[in-house]
């Protein structure tokens, strides 16, 4: 049985009941972990000596987007090296 609701408090009280499920937090785990690291390696990309040889996070920064530059090119071809970063987002 669907109760409807009346008044707009009870419209708005009702919009935001949702399950949550386990799966739901696993992704949104999943999403903030990938976030910290992206955030750690981002300032360590922006401190970093040009001249240095990269190593440890920046390494590995560097080596994923090497990796995904070339899952693009190889789907896409290279005139649509561009959407490298769209890659790294639709499938990390």
């Amino acid at each position: 049985m669907v109760i409807l609701a009346t008044t707009v408090s009870e419209k708005i009280a009702h919009m935001f009941d949702f399950e949550f499920v386990p799966q739901t937090f696993v992704s949104l785990l999943i999403m903030l972990i990938v976030l910290v690291f992206a955030i750690i390696i981002g300032i360590k990309i922006k401190h970093a000596e040009i001249t240095d040889k990269p190593k440890g996070l920046i390494l590995l920064g560097m080596m994923f987007y090497q990796m995904m530059e070339n899952f693009t090119l190889s789907i896409m071809g290279y005139k649509y090296r561009g959407f490298t970063r769209v890659m790294m987002v639709i499938c990390p």
